[in-house]
């Protein structure tokens, strides 16, 4: 999911959810996401990528 900062239009947040590390270890490695790291070098003050678990109800 797409999220937009309130009061800051031109902050993001993708929020995602991956079945293991080892999914989020080969995302990270495919071509299609190094591309993206590489295509917003420079446009952006920063690419941070926080872990989470989810906490239940």
């Amino acid at each position: 999911d797409l999220h937009q900062e309130i009061g800051k239009p031109n902050r993001f947040v993708f929020v995602e959810s991956w079945k293991s590390q080892a999914a989020i270890d080969e995302h990270n490695a495919s071509e299609h996401f190094q591309n993206f790291v590489k295509s917003i070098e420079g446009k952006t003050e920063a690419l941070e990528i926080v872990l989470m678990n989810q906490v239940p109800a």
